[in-house]
């Protein structure tokens, strides 16, 4: 089996020039270590610190470990972390979404200098969505193999204990079926066989892990362990995501744009005549939809300059 894995860089030698060039300009994963040590939250953040403040906080779980990602109910977080020390088996838990419920948890982590803006922050905000998450891992079970939501990039922050992680370039997904295991040594050696290249990474304090968008991942539970974990977008990275946010927020429309179309050609067979107040409202429809056009054809003039640019 081969599976790649790429040097720690070590977070007091880079600049935003050098994450640049490896996160955004060649778009692989990159690891840094030597996060500051006096980070609130690598001495405050521990099993019993959340099991006493977090009595009355819920969390949603799996108890389909073979299917993780099918959230069957939801328990305390207090209870879930009792059952982790206690050794016994216990179902999976799902990231919590903490901001809502115990915001000031925010002021216990930071970031790197080079740590990127984020382009969700540019949405309107009702648009924007909730995106950090903190997981407690059990020794043994494990995440499903899986994108993360709207093909966002992901930042990764261990905080106790241990993972390891696996994941493929998006150019690489079609070799692989998203109920694999990149863990399976037969996938492994299927993927060697295609030439795909796995990369891998041991997750520990004091790393923090940077995933570009739409790759394809996994992460294995070696230890007990707390971790915190965020989604973001920016520059080139933006567009993948974009494109996958606008189809999810725009399924709907689309499926009514579809019917009135029909509807449309059903009042134009009639031909029936049109009042002025009617055609007053199909010119200020036909101006909004050359809005839309025009604003898409800037998009794809954009599109077309960049990528002519870079052959």
């Amino acid at each position: 089996m081969s599976v790649y894995r790429p040097d720690v860089e070590d977070i007091t030698k880079v600049d935003n020039t050098q994450f640049s060039e490896i996160f955004f300009n060649n778009t692989t994963p990159v690891q840094y270590r030597n996060i500051a040590s006096e980070m609130p939250a690598y001495k405050k953040w521990n099993f019993d610190f959340f099991k006493e403040n977090c009595k009355e906080m819920l969390c949603q779980v799996s108890d389909d470990l073979n299917d993780p990602a099918n959230i069957t109910r939801k328990i305390s977080i207090s209870e879930y972390i009792q059952m982790v020390q206690d050794g016994k088996e216990c179902p999976y838990m799902t990231g919590w979404s903490y901001q809502k419920s115990f915001p000031s948890l925010d002021d216990d982590i930071f970031f790197p200098e080079f740590h990127p803006e984020d382009f969700i922050e540019m949405l309107p905000k009702r648009m924007q969505f909730r995106r950090r998450w903190i997981f407690f891992g059990k020794k043994g079970i494990n995440c499903d193999l899986h994108i993360d939501c709207f093909s966002t990039s992901a930042w990764l922050l261990m905080i106790e204990g241990q993972k390891t992680f696996r994941a493929i370039s998006p150019l690489d997904r079609h070799n692989i079926d998203m109920g694999a295991s990149l863990f399976d040594s037969k996938v492994v050696e299927h993927l060697n066989k295609h030439g795909v290249n796995i990369v891998e990474f041991t997750l520990t304090p004091g790393t923090i892990l940077y995933v570009p968008t739409g790759w394809v991942h996994e992460i294995r539970n070696d230890s007990d362990n707390i971790m915190v974990t965020g989604g973001f977008t920016s520059q080139q990275h933006a567009i993948r995501f974009y494109k996958n946010y606008h189809s999810y927020i725009s399924r709907d429309a689309l499926e009514s744009d579809l019917a009135f179309n029909n509807y449309l050609k059903m009042l134009a067979e009639n031909d029936a005549p049109l009042s002025n107040e009617v055609i007053n409202s199909i010119e200020e429809e036909v101006s909004y939809t050359q809005e839309k056009i025009d604003l898409l054809m800037q998009k794809k003039r954009l599109y077309e300059s960049m990528i002519k640019a870079t052959v």
